[in-house]
């Protein structure tokens, strides 16, 4: 029997899991990117921190899916 590591509620394959950690980092980017843009126009100085707090967050939560001690074990 082998292991098949998939997510931690147990749904889905490994494959599906990959594929959200890789849209999460997307758009992790895409508002990374949102702030340099707003933070080079200089029109909304508290935009730019507000994206930089959600972009954080994104960052720990994709952090916390990608801990793989968080990941559970499942016999395929």
């Amino acid at each position: 029997m082998t292991e098949q590591r998939v997510c931690a509620n147990g749904e889905g394959s490994l494959e599906r899991y990959i594929q959200d950690c890789q849209d999460m980092a997307s758009l992790i980017s895409s508002v990374i990117e949102s702030a340099e843009v707003i933070d080079n126009e200089g029109t909304y100085p508290n935009g730019v921190t507000a994206l930089l707090r959600i972009s954080g967050e994104m960052a720990n939560k994709l952090a916390s899916k990608l801990d793989s001690v968080k990941i559970s074990k499942v016999q395929t």
